[in-house]
C-alpha cells in the first residue's frame, strides 16, 4: 500500500525449550540405561527402552528444527494502515488487517511463556476474523504499538 510505513516487526520468540527439554531426557535415559546394573529384568527391558530412547531423540531433533524454522520465517509486521502476519519456509502463508478494522486485541501470558518474557497475540477484526501470532517476545509492548497506530489512523 502506499503511505505506509513499517511500525514494528518482531519475530516468533526462541521458545526451544520443549524440543531441548525432550532431548536431554532422551540423552538422560540413554547414559542411565548404560549405568544401571544389569540383572534379567533390567536386559530384558534394555533393548526396548533403547528404542525408546532413540525415537524420544528423533522426535526432539523434528522439534527443534521445526521450531528453528518458524522462529526465522514466522513475522508479525505493523504498518501505519495494516497488521500483517507472514507464516511458511516452503509455502508462505500472508494474513493482513487494515487498521480499521480491528476490533479488540488479546494478549495471552500462559505460565511458562510469562517466565521466558513471550506471550500469544490474537488480534480480532469487525468480521469476526482472528488472527493468531505467537509466542513472541514483547507481547505488551506489540500491542501497545498496535493501539498507538490505531489512535493515529483514528485521528486522519
Amino acid at each position: 500500500m502506499t503511505d505506509e510505513t513499517e511500525l514494528c516487526v518482531s519475530h516468533l520468540h526462541g521458545l526451544f525449550i520443549m524440543p531441548v527439554i525432550v532431548l536431554i531426557i532422551g540423552i538422560i535415559i540413554l547414559i542411565f540405561s548404560y549405568v544401571i546394573p544389569r540383572s534379567p529384568i533390567i536386559s530384558f527391558i534394555l533393548p526396548f527402552l533403547m528404542i525408546l530412547v532413540v525415537a524420544v531423540i528423533i522426535i526432539g531433533v523434528f522439534l527443534l528444527i521445526r521450531a528453528v524454522i518458524k522462529a526465522f520465517t514466522d513475522t508479525l509486521i505493523i504498518t501505519s494502515k495494516r497488521i500483517i502476519i507472514q507464516k511458511g519456509f516452503f509455502c508462505k502463508k500472508e494474513q493482513d488487517i487494515r487498521l480499521e478494522c480491528v476490533d479488540g486485541i488479546n494478549v495471552d501470558l500462559p505460565f511458562f511463556l510469562r517466565m521466558s518474557g513471550a506471550g500469544k497475540i490474537k488480534i480480532y477484526s469487525v468480521g469476526q476474523r482472528k488472527l493468531k501470532f505467537g509466542p513472541v517476545s514483547n507481547p505488551k509492548n506489540i500491542r501497545n504499538v498496535i493501539m498507538k497506530a490505531l489512535d493515529a489512523q483514528r485521528q486522519q
